[in-house]
């Protein structure tokens, strides 16, 4: 099973090399290999947090754009 990291989901990464805005230098490899997630705050992070990249769909798969009035 391939798990990708947090970190490329997320819309702080800068572009493809290891920093973000949290972490510029690097991202922390607990945090990159997804042994924390990073939702709450990170020695560290700046006050940057995880926030996807792309909208996330809701828990039962619905898309979450009103498609009533389409």
């Amino acid at each position: 099973m391939i798990v990708s990291s947090q970190c490329a989901l997320c819309k702080h990464l800068i572009g493809i090399g290891p920093g973000c805005k949290a972490f510029p230098d690097g991202v922390p490899k607990e945090l990159a290999h997804n042994k924390v997630w990073h939702d709450k705050p990170y020695p560290g992070d700046q006050g940057y947090r995880f926030e996807p990249a792309f909208p996330v769909p809701e828990e039962d798969g619905a898309e979450t754009a009103d498609t009533e009035n389409s």
